[in-house]
């Protein structure tokens, strides 16, 4: 069976029985699609200077209870580009559908009060009523008939039993420990009885979000896009079920939370498959290296594991259950500030010059000028010097597991002894060191630029196997591999390297990879002699 035909298989058992199954995919929209202010038309002076404000856009379709698909919205550059992002986006996706109710207005109802002043100044109210036309309108109507002030008391809709997630492959911010500490996590709470992890292999594009992604790109091309909420609605009416916008104004330090208790473990690019599931009241896992394929280690794993230095047993240690991530620190100023504030700069000469030429009486004059105040707020608060508070250590806002409890998660043990996790200096060198060989392991799924620089499949070595081999920056020069191994990878892996966007031009290996190829399997040969 195809990764493909897995992910479909899923999502048809999601909505044959939404009681028993959840299905969903999560990925990442490019973001040099979706900055703001973008215009409907060119214009020469802004192609010259500067930046928008970048926008990452988190997609997730959704199968079973709950809305069709979400958009996680927020301003890039604003947090460090890690795997809390993603956990932070998941664990509020499961959080939303858990207390759906019909409603896709989202973030769009402005219910919440933002302490940021940047994040306030983005989700302005006032500026959605005067530059989205159908505003009145275009939301559903209907509001929330709970009137219940605190969440934690609101009545919710448990989550089945069973999960499966499919994500893109990149070991960056999905494919890492940090994620299946995340899934193993929400199964030894109980929020789960078993949840599956997925991932497509070399040259698979998950057709469906991708899908979704195209209709947002193409209903974004033909409008003026002024501001973060109207961006918000786009996206919200560009598929045809809707998809339910939330404005991220926190994310969760997942990794330093799950930190100090889980174990190293290795190996993680390689398999296509994660299952997480409790057994004998420890959190277990295994993997699958091919679809369909037996999964390993046949009795399991933890990652919860530790071993008493003394008795030399083995001894199961996850967070406390009371014990929840903090916030991610936020960055005291944006790292692109000077080129934004070049590009606002611009920009609002532009809309100044438009609304010269505009009849105050006309009602476009007014939104060009809810426009230009809205973007001299932001490019003041981004240009300020002093930089703004961050909330980094501070409490989630939002919460951020969700209340569903199966009642099969890890029992504690009654002897009331709990194993302390400290943090050493050993283990945080051991985390970063691992951090940048994952950083480098091979990556299977679509490559961006950088991803394709950083991998340079060799040869092939015999059918179905290939010489894969990670080289330093000055490779060319001094042709020295640092690390070669042989990984069992698919074959297209080797043509989506060097594969011309072109469907006419003919694969083109360049000629030094070839060269390098040679001498290595040269050197190979004599060692094997």
């Amino acid at each position: 069976m195809s990764g493909r035909s897995c992910y479909y298989s899923h999502n048809q058992l999601a909505c044959d029985e939404p009681s028993l199954y959840k299905s969903s995919i999560h990925d990442g929209m490019d973001s040099s699609k979706t900055a703001v202010p973008r215009l409907d038309n060119y214009v020469k002076a802004l192609s010259r200077v500067g930046m928008p404000v970048p926008v990452k856009i988190a997609g997730i379709l959704n199968r079973g209870h709950g809305p069709p698909a979400l958009a996680h919205v927020t301003i890039g550059g604003l947090w460090s580009s890690d795997p809390n992002f993603t956990v932070t986006s998941i664990a509020k996706y499961l959080r939303d559908c858990e207390d759906f109710d019909g409603d896709m207005r989202g973030d769009l109802v402005f219910e919440k009060e933002l302490q940021h002043p940047l994040l306030k100044a983005f989700m302005n109210k006032d500026i959605f009523i005067k530059t989205v036309a159908a505003a009145t309108t275009l939301l559903p109507q209907q509001a929330s008939t709970s009137n219940n002030s605190n969440p934690a008391d609101k009545p919710f809709n448990k989550l089945p039993p069973t999960f499966y997630m499919q994500l893109d492959n990149s070991g960056k911010d999905n494919k890492n420990w940090v994620l299946m500490a995340f899934f193993s996590e929400l199964v030894a709470r109980g929020v789960f009885k078993t949840v599956f992890m997925y991932f497509l292999i070399v040259g698979h594009t998950h057709e469906d979000v991708d899908a979704f992604f195209s209709k947002v790109n193409r209903a974004l091309s033909f409008q003026h896009i002024s501001n973060i909420p109207q961006l918000m609605a786009a996206v919200m009416e560009a598929e045809e079920k809707k998809a339910l916008p939330r404005f991220i104004t926190e994310v969760a330090d997942y990794k330093a939370h799950a930190l100090p208790y889980r174990k190293p473990i290795n190996g993680i690019s390689q398999p296509v498959a994660f299952k997480f599931y409790m057994q004998d009241n420890k959190p277990m896992y295994q993997y699958q290296k091919t679809y369909g394929g037996p999964w390993a280690p046949t009795c399991g794993d933890s990652l919860w594991k530790r071993t008493d230095p003394k008795s030399k047993t083995d001894f199961t240690v996850i967070p406390p259950p009371d014990r929840e991530p903090v916030c991610s620190g936020m960055a005291k100023n944006h790292a692109a500030a000077e080129d934004i504030v070049s590009y606002l700069n611009v920009y609002l000469k532009h809309m100044k010059a438009i609304q010269e030429k505009t009849n105050p009486s006309n009602k476009c004059y007014e939104s060009d000028q809810a426009i230009i105040d809205y973007w001299e707020n932001i490019k003041s608060l981004i240009a300020a010097e002093e930089g703004w508070a961050t909330n980094s250590g501070l409490p989630l806002q939002d919460g951020f597991w969700p209340r569903t409890n199966h009642g099969t998660g890890y029992k504690r043990p009654h002897d009331g002894v709990q194993h302390s996790a400290q943090v050493d200096e050993d283990l945080l060198a051991r985390e970063a060191e691992e951090e940048l060989v994952e950083r480098n392991e091979i990556f299977v799924g679509n490559p961006s630029e950088m991803e394709r620089e950083r991998f340079v499949p060799l040869v092939d070595i015999e059918p179905g196997v290939m010489l894969l081999s990670i080289l330093s920056q000055k490779w060319e020069k001094d042709l020295t591999p640092f690390e070669s191994e042989y990984f069992f990878v698919d074959a297209s892996a080797c043509v989506h390297q060097w594969k011309s966007k072109s469907r006419s031009e003919k694969l083109k290996i360049p000629e030094s990879i070839v060269r390098i190829a040679r001498e290595m399997l040269d050197r190979i040969a004599q060692e094997e002699t």
